[in-house]
């Protein structure tokens, strides 16, 4: 994810560091964002296409009879 260290940065920045709550919300989506890209499944999951990701449930709704 290209530029997130200085959004990251940004964010803390701007951020009322004694929210807590904001501070906490800031942190949690970053290391989020984090395991992702140390999760070889997640990071193919999210380089998928829409069409490959239609196609597939197009499938599976076709295996379970719905149309």
């Amino acid at each position: 994810f290209p530029g997130d260290d200085m959004d990251f940065e940004k964010e803390l920045a701007a951020a009322d560091l004694d929210d807590l709550t904001e501070v906490r919300a800031i942190t949690q989506a970053y290391r989020h964002r984090v395991l992702l890209r140390c999760n070889p499944q997640a990071m193919d999951a999210l380089t998928r296409s829409t069409e490959d990701v239609a196609s597939e449930l197009n499938q599976k709704m076709a295996d379970w009879g719905v149309q």
